[in-house]
């Protein structure tokens, strides 16, 4: 738990520990990212910012690097709404993609949602180039940012759940509170405050 003076609202944190970059589940939990997050009709955000209203944003994504990678959830609470019941509405989704197959429009829908942004951002100079450092720093072959479209579009929907229960589990995950200093419980007068 971190209290933060300049929070306006409480934040809610999991990472879990996943995968380096050159896995062969990392276009695997690219797709889960697109399935949790992107646009109003992705999970997180139907669930805990439309139809709940505890929160307002939401969002999973992941960060895969050279040694090792994480998954981020992530959601702001509304005014008034405890961050423990945050924490719940995170995990019960979490148990909601480990547990249930993903439909194949969703699937195709998240796949697509990835091809397109895996094409529009490599529209400049800059983000080839990018790209080429990406692939040469996680695979040693920068020739490998040509197989990323056909990786993103080979997931299937039994991929995804057996991605999901392999590591959002709980002896991989780390839970964080960034609280409003305000909900910060005052010192009690029997302790001394340690300088």
């Amino acid at each position: 738990i971190f209290y933060d003076k300049l929070a306006p609202l409480p934040v809610v944190g999991m990472a879990y520990r996943t995968v380096p970059a050159n896995s062969p589940d990392t276009p695997v939990l690219d797709v889960i990212s697109q399935i949790l997050s992107v646009g109003q009709s992705s999970r997180l955000s139907r669930s805990l910012v439309r139809d709940q209203q505890i929160a307002s944003d939401a969002s999973g994504f992941t960060l895969s690097l050279a040694v090792d990678g994480l998954f981020m959830f992530q959601a702001t609470a509304n005014q008034g709404k405890a961050p423990a019941d945050i924490e719940k509405a995170l995990l019960a989704q979490i148990e909601i993609l480990r547990d249930t197959p993903v439909s194949a429009g969703e699937l195709a829908k998240a796949k697509n949602q990835a091809l397109a942004g895996k094409v529009f951002g490599s529209l400049s100079t800059e983000q080839k180039a990018e790209q080429l450092g990406d692939a040469d720093l996680n695979f040693g072959n920068p020739e490998e940012v040509n197989q990323e479209l056909e990786k993103l579009n080979a997931v299937t929907i039994e991929e995804v759940q057996r991605v999901a229960r392999k590591y959002f589990v709980a002896e991989r995950r780390n839970v964080f509170y960034d609280l409003p200093s305000a909900m910060q419980p005052k010192a009690d007068a029997t302790t001394k405050e340690i300088k």
